[in-house]
């Protein structure tokens, strides 16, 4: 859900509230680590790059994200390919008032990842999310949550995911950090829910330009036990 707001966040300071503000598209490269057992028992090492892009309006925003993945697990062969895409897209729901404001995001996850090397389901999810937001002078507050429809490969009946989240931002001149925590119910019964701690931030470069970083730490034993995320994103 963090990935989903990023391009949201960043249009808060790149398009500055005036009316009728043209969308500006932008394109980005993430470079991801993630290491722990994922709940499984078994060490995993997952390296990914993320290819995104979209377009955010005053109001709205909408965008896609493609992963290439490097998965070592422990006691097999790495397997290398492409991840699954996911095509996303938000609006506005309650204008900011008071400092208050809500938005929507809508996600859907397409099944472009080899399922029999461990780097996708092979099936659609579908979610929806919501994110309701106050801010007090350069801090905002936020509260998030969502519910995705999750696809289930033949023989395999996996859960529906429920998220949640809380957030606390700190925006600066061209620049933000935040930090906060954020969970969801666990795909399978014999999987603990995953919970993570995170922390984050990104700066503004001149030429439209912005780098990006965030990082977790699993709270749960459903959670990888670290992960990091470093991007970045030209926008036109």
């Amino acid at each position: 859900m963090r990935g989903l707001a990023l391009a949201g966040l960043l249009g808060v300071v790149l398009l500055p509230g005036a009316a009728g503000a043209a969308a500006r598209p932008y394109l980005g490269l993430a470079a991801e680590y993630k290491r722990g057992d994922f709940g499984t028992g078994t060490a995993s090492t997952l390296y990914s790059a993320v290819f995104n892009g979209g377009l955010v309006a005053e109001e709205w925003d909408a965008g896609f994200a493609m992963p290439f993945h490097v998965l070592s697990t422990e006691g097999e062969d790495s397997e290398i390919g492409a991840g699954d895409l996911v095509l996303h897209g938000g609006h506005t729901l309650v204008p900011e008032v008071r400092g208050f404001a809500l938005y929507g995001s809508a996600a859907l996850k397409v099944p472009t990842a080899d399922e029999s090397a461990g780097l996708g389901t092979g099936e659609t999810d579908a979610g929806a999310f919501l994110r309701a937001s106050q801010r007090l002078g350069a801090w905002e507050t936020a509260v998030f949550g969502g519910y995705t429809v999750t696809g289930d490969p033949p023989g395999t009946d996996y859960n529906d995911v429920a998220a949640y989240g809380v957030q606390l931002t700190r925006l600066l001149q061209g620049a933000a950090v935040y930090a906060g925590l954020e969970g969801r119910t666990a795909v399978t019964d014999d999987l603990e829910d995953p919970r993570e701690a995170f922390v984050g931030g990104f700066r503004l470069l001149p030429g439209g330009r912005a780098l990006t970083v965030d990082a977790f730490a699993g709270l749960s034993d459903g959670s990888p036990d670290f992960g990091l995320r470093v991007g970045a994103v030209q926008w036109f």
